[in-house]
């Protein structure tokens, strides 16, 4: 996140660090929105719902509108029970076919993106409540929280970090 500040050279060089590895349409497109939203999470003092998830799916829309339309459906995930929120989440994207006519990975990408978003919001300030919501849900549980858990850290800095955690990160500053 070098260029942080900077949305489209982010983009472009989240595309390119994505595409060295994955050429799905929808992987690119959630790495992207993820680049985004840790992005305006360093650069806004507050989360107001409808410009963030306006900022990330507008930044993921040119490389795959499903990633973008299932991040407009954040409110709805966040207004169900959580478990009906989780199946729902865990099926996004699993049912498009691969019209790239290229090898690529299983579409996890989607879903482990919507799970790291949907408990950053659930508790945007409370670091613990959003890693630990992202252990129990299951699933991809090591990307989905490191993707929560960095969402949560630029927004509210080290300091909302358990001390023993930030004192294991190698290049921590105070």
């Amino acid at each position: 996140l070098w260029h942080y500040d900077d949305e489209d050279r982010l983009q472009a060089d989240t595309r390119l660090a994505t595409r060295m590895t994955q050429m799905d349409a929808q992987t690119v497109a959630a790495a992207v929105a993820t680049a985004r939203a840790v992005a305006f999470n360093l650069t806004h003092a507050e989360i107001i719902f409808g410009d963030f998830l306006d900022s990330i799916a507008r930044a993921s829309a040119p490389y795959s509108e499903i990633v973008a339309a299932e991040i407009h459906r954040l409110p709805y995930y966040l207004s169900v029970k959580e478990e009906d929120a989780l199946e729902a989440m865990t099926r996004v994207g699993s049912q498009v076919r691969n019209t790239d006519n290229i090898r690529t990975a299983p579409r996890a990408a989607l879903p482990t993106l919507m799970v790291a978003l949907y408990y950053f919001l659930r508790t945007p300030i409370d670091f613990v409540s959003t890693v630990r919501g992202c252990l129990m849900a299951g699933g991809s549980v090591t990307t989905t929280t490191a993707i929560a858990g960095g969402l949560s850290g630029a927004f509210n800095g080290p300091h909302a970090m358990p001390a023993a955690l930030f004192a294991t990160l190698p290049q921590r500053q105070s």
